[in-house]
C-alpha cells in the first residue's frame, strides 16, 4: 500500500515503510530504503539512516557518516547517541569540545546558528555522564546561559 508513495520519495511514506520493514525483521531492506533517500539528498534521511544502522550493529559506520555533520545540532545529537556503541565517545567529545569557544555564553537558546556552543555543552555533558564523570558534567552545565530548557533541567 505504501509502495506508490515511497516511489515518489515522500519522506513520511519512506519512514513508515522503513519502520514496518524493521519491525518485520527486514532491517537490510529498511536500511536500503533509507540509504536511497539519503543518497538522493533528503535533509532528514541521514539521521534516520545512521540511527537505523546503529540499531542493527553498524554503529561505527553510522558514526563515520555523522562525523562530518557535527555542526548540525540534530545530527550532532545522533552522533552522541551512536558514539557509545561505536566505542567513539572520546572522538565525539573532542568534536564537541572544539565547538565550545572559551568564554562563550549564550543569552538565549537561539543565539547561535548550527551547533551552538550551548547545545555542544549539553551533548558533551551527556558524554561525561555516560562515563561516570558526573561532577565534570555538572560543572560543564553550569557554564550554560540557562540550565532549564523546554521544561527540562539538565
Amino acid at each position: 500500500m505504501l509502495a506508490p508513495y515511497v516511489a515518489t520519495g515522500w519522506w513520511t511514506a519512506v519512514v513508515a515503510a522503513a519502520g514496518l520493514l524493521e519491525g518485520w525483521g527486514r532491517a537490510d531492506e529498511a536500511i536500503t530504503l533509507t540509504r536511497a533517500r539519503m543518497e538522493a539528498g533528503h535533509p532528514l534521511a541521514l539521521e534516520s539512516y545512521a540511527r537505523l544502522l546503529a540499531r542493527h550493529g553498524r554503529s561505527g559506520e553510522a558514526f563515520t557518516l555523522l562525523q562530518p555533520h557535527i555542526d548540525d545540532s540534530f545530527l550532532a545529537t545522533a552522533l552522541v547517541d551512536v558514539a557509545a556503541d561505536a566505542g567513539r565517545d572520546d572522538d565525539a567529545a573532542a568534536l564537541l569540545a572544539a565547538r565550545v569557544p572559551d568564554g562563550h555564553r549564550c543569552d538565549s537558546p537561539w543565539c547561535c546558528r548550527g551547533l551552538d556552543p550551548d547545545t555542544a555543552i549539553g551533548l558533551l555533558a551527556t558524554l561525561h555522564e555516560r562515563h561516570g564523570r558526573i561532577d565534570d558534567a555538572i560543572t560543564l552545565l553550569h557554564t550554560r546561559g540557562a540550565t532549564c530548557l523546554n521544561n527540562r533541567d539538565h
